[in-house]
């Protein structure tokens, strides 16, 4: 099961995601990555834990990421894993245009 309702998502634990972002500029345009630029999703158990749960940088190309089976076969089922989607310019910028909540489903044995 996958279900995103804005910036959250309930995914089956143990399933695997392919999910692309779909970035704005500051002026409302379509984000276009840039040769030097690194975008990234980075999930934590809390936000102020220095360690990541996942973090998997996007494929520029396709704006598209893959998380395995594997990332989240463990996770805690009904928990609100906080999330963020960074984006690092090629000239130093930092935008984080996307901060949500991923939440693990109950796989049925």
């Amino acid at each position: 099961m996958l279900k995103i309702d804005g910036t959250k998502i309930e995914l089956t634990r143990g399933d695997t995601l392919y999910l692309t972002a779909h970035l704005k500029n500051a002026d409302g345009t379509d984000y276009e990555p840039a040769q030097g630029d690194k975008v990234w999703f980075r999930m934590k158990k809390h936000a102020s834990d220095t360690e990541s749960v996942i973090y998997k940088e996007f494929d520029l190309s396709t704006m598209t990421i893959k998380i395995e089976s594997e990332d989240t076969a463990n996770l805690t089922v009904g928990y609100n894993y906080p999330y963020n989607i960074r984006a690092l310019r090629d000239n130093e910028d930092v935008a984080t245009p996307i901060l949500g909540v991923f939440v693990p489903e109950q796989e049925v044995g």
